[in-house]
């Protein structure tokens, strides 16, 4: 299943089993939709929101061209990562996004490469990670939005909405960076994620 209150869920019952009463959650994309969902669900729980290249509204189906260079990538015939980056070149152009993308591929114990994502459920779920959130209340809560200088996925058009929904929160941009902010920028993502905390 997906949803994002499916999501939503696993999170509250991951804090619950673990005996956490208020943490700091970081999102980037459709993590940080999920984020944001469970902030307006569970708004006592959090103690500071980190929303990475994503705004409340709807989006259209993006990435329909990674999922599907990742479905047809035959993993049964894979010698190594390195065979996998070579195979995707061609549906994925940017040796980072392929690199970052390849992190969900593992070994099972049989030593078989799996991925560590459901991704037949992803591919059909795609209109559905672009949902919009839904807001119940404003949440006051510090939030701090990072958005990257190249990406379209955070538009100046959408600060009135962000600040709307998330009444104490602040957007910062890394010049340079694409929806990929925290691959392609990590030291600037963890400065900014860092003083924020």
């Amino acid at each position: 299943a997906f949803t994002y209150a499916d999501m939503v869920e696993d999170i509250y019952e991951f804090l619950t089993d673990m005996r956490l009463r208020q943490v700091s959650i970081i999102g980037h994309s459709m993590g940080g939709k999920t984020a944001m969902n469970f902030a307006q669900e569970y708004p006592h729980r959090i103690n500071k929101l980190i929303i990475i290249d994503i705004s409340p509204r709807k989006y259209p189906v993006f990435h329909r061209n990674i999922i599907d260079g990742l479905l047809t990538l035959d993993i049964s015939k894979l010698n190594s990562r390195k065979d996998a980056d070579e195979k995707l070149t061609e549906k994925i152009s940017s040796r980072r996004i392929r690199q970052f993308l390849l992190k969900n591929l593992t070994r099972n114990d049989e030593g078989f490469f799996t991925w560590r994502i459901n991704l037949p459920v992803i591919a059909e779920s795609l209109s559905e990670i672009g949902a919009e959130i839904k807001s119940k209340s404003s949440f006051s809560t510090p939030t701090l939005f990072i958005r990257g200088g190249k990406s379209e996925y955070i538009g100046e058009s959408d600060f009135q909405l962000i600040q709307d929904q998330f009444t104490n929160s602040e957007i910062i941009t890394i010049p340079g960076a694409s929806h990929w902010v925290h691959s392609e920028a990590p030291e600037e993502v963890f400065k900014v994620i860092d003083a924020f905390l």
